[in-house]
């Protein structure tokens, strides 16, 4: 979980967007009080501890309640009926012409050494180089020496921006970095290192210029990528929230 792959269940990962500065914390409150001011703060809302109630048990709300109710609805979130997965399943139909060839172009380019499996994803580590983010104060080192988690495609045409720090505003633009297999990242060098040498991150040998992508190329991978989100996943906003707070808070762009 996390670019850093700091943690390893929905459970562990819960926690950490209340504590983090960035994320949902702020400057109110400081790390190690950051979880007992949101228990806190459901404890007050009579409504949230009616449903905590029918769901574990009379008693207060604790931390560990707030972990698992958040993590079974996270496992809700199953998005498997995209036009890729009805293909699979041989609807060969359910993708156009376009697709299909982007399809294995998507794999006769490499895109699949680190995008793998029915989740898209090797879910490992990778030093690819991106330019750091302007508005950020120190260089964002992700899992040690520039390393970042291999995202899931799946709904990535929902997902934009890219990267680990949204500075890639499309998906055309993914290609073309990768096509290039250069380091934008003062951090990360672009030569090959010796072996055991671990002085200096250097972009990890499978991003060093794939270069044989034509723009056409490129277009059908994306069409092939588009063909990954499920429609059907449940993007519903409810109308209200038991705070009275405004639903998905304070947005500003």
């Amino acid at each position: 979980m996390f670019w850093d792959n700091r943690v390893r269940s929905l459970e562990a990962q819960v926690l950490e967007p209340l504590k983090a500065l960035e994320e949902m914390r702020g400057m109110a409150y400081a790390e190690d009080a950051a979880v007992d001011r949101v228990v806190a703060r459901l404890q007050a809302i009579p409504e949230y501890v009616s449903l905590f109630a029918a769901a574990f048990g009379s008693g207060p709300i604790v931390a560990d309640h707030l972990v698992s109710a958040i993590a079974e609805f996270e496992r809700s979130l199953v998005a498997m009926n995209s036009p890729f997965d009805r293909f699979r399943a041989g609807d060969t139909e359910a993708l156009s012409e376009q697709q299909r060839r982007g399809m294995e172009t998507f794999d006769d380019v490499g895109c699949d050494r680190c995008h793998e499996g029915v989740m898209f994803s090797d879910f490992d580590l990778r030093a690819e180089g991106v330019a750091e983010h302007p508005l950020l104060t120190e260089p964002d080192t992700g899992g040690g020496r520039f390393r970042f988690r291999t995202p899931s495609l799946r709904n990535v045409a929902l997902t934009a921006p890219y990267m680990h720090n949204g500075v890639l505003e499309t998906l055309e633009d993914v290609l073309r970095f990768y096509n290039t297999g250069r380091s934008e990242n003062p951090n990360v060098s672009n030569e090959r290192g010796r072996r055991g040498d671990r002085t200096t991150p250097r972009v990890d040998g499978r991003f060093r210029g794939i270069d044989e992508m034509s723009e056409g190329d490129m277009q059908d991978i994306v069409a092939f990528m588009e063909a990954l989100t499920d429609e059907e996943f449940d993007r519903a906003i409810p109308a209200r929230v038991p705070s009275g707070l405004p639903v998905c808070g304070r947005i500003e762009r």
